[in-house]
Order: structure tokens, then C-alpha cells, then sequence
């Protein structure tokens, strides 16, 4: 048995939540920063699409991992 019980079984999903509430907050900070002019267009836009992409490759791994679990 895991050292951390039946807990451990629902981890994955409590990481992927954690994961994706990240990427999402990390977004509004963005722009945040873009908006108050802490940070320029061209940066914000580079930033902006790198977290999107992160959001986008952590559903899939998430899809993934549920379909591999069954």
C-alpha cells in the first residue's frame, strides 16, 4: 500500500488541477502586467503564447493519463 493511502489514487488529478489553475493564473498576471504597462506588446504576446501552449499540451497529457488509467 502507498505510504500516502488511498489518497495517492487521486493525485493525478489533483496535480493536473493544480498544474492548469497555474498556467491559467500565470495568463491573467500576463495580462495584468501588459495592461498596467509593466511589460510591452511584443513581450505579452510572446508570454501570452507560450502559457497558451502550455494550457493546450497539459489537457492533452490530462486526456491521455484518464484514457491510459481506464
Amino acid at each position: 500500500m502507498s505510504p500516502l493511502g488511498d489518497a495517492s489514487l487521486k493525485c493525478p488529478d489533483f496535480y493536473d488541477i493544480i498544474t492548469f489553475k497555474g498556467a491559467s493564473e500565470t495568463g491573467y498576471w500576463l495580462e495584468l502586467l501588459h495592461r498596467t504597462n509593466y511589460i510591452d506588446e511584443q513581450l505579452y504576446k510572446s508570454l501570452s503564447a507560450m502559457c497558451t501552449s502550455l494550457r493546450v499540451m497539459l489537457i492533452a497529457s490530462c486526456r491521455t493519463a484518464k484514457e491510459n488509467a481506464k
